[in-house]
This record gives structure tokens, C-alpha cells and sequence, in this order.
């Protein structure tokens, strides 16, 4: 989970410790919300390890991982989707190359 934080991170350029702040600038929410759907989605953890790891309540996770799957899915924000799949494909085969 660590890998898809740090090249999340990478991607948005911004410090690694600042997706686990409790700050709610968009910038930070984004890139948390989409560190949060890779996990869910390529390492498929479950809401709660997700929430874990990030200390923040399960049902906030599940609310963040939705709503960007729906975005995605429906093309709504186009940069949205740009950004997942240019992420998801950043990473390879995530399962093979991060310890979780």
C-alpha cells in the first residue's frame, strides 16, 4: 500500500506524509480518494484495511471509493479518468511489486 501511496504522491507532487494529514484541501482529498480506489481495486483490500491504514473511518472509505468509481465510470470529470488510468498503469502490476 505504501507503493501506490508513494507514486500517487509522486504523480499529484506532494509530500508522502501528507496523504495521512487530516487536511481536506482538494488537492490532498484527491489523491487520497485515488490512493484509497487503487488499493481497493488492484491490491483488493477491503474497505476497513484501507481505512486502517490511513486512520480514518471504514464508512468514509466506502463513500471516497464510490464516488470516485462513479466518476470514473460515467467519464463525468475526464481529468478524473485520465488520471486513474495514466496511475493504474504507473504502477504495472501492483500486486507483484508493493508490500503491503
Amino acid at each position: 500500500m505504501n507503493e501506490i501511496c508513494k507514486k500517487v504522491a509522486e504523480y499529484y507532487r506532494i509530500p508522502f506524509e501528507k496523504l495521512f494529514s487530516k487536511s481536506r484541501k482538494s488537492k490532498l482529498v484527491e489523491a487520497r480518494r485515488m490512493c484509497m480506489l487503487l488499493m481497493y481495486e488492484t491490491l483488493r483490500k477491503s474497505h476497513q484495511q484501507i481505512a486502517n491504514y490511513f486512520e480514518m473511518d471504514r464508512t468514509t472509505v466506502i463513500y471516497h471509493v464510490d464516488l470516485l468509481k462513479e466518476e470514473i465510470k460515467t467519464g463525468v470529470y475526464k481529468e478524473t479518468v485520465k488520471e486513474y488510468n495514466m496511475l493504474k498503469d504507473y504502477g504495472g502490476n501492483w500486486h507483484d511489486n508493493c508490500i503491503t
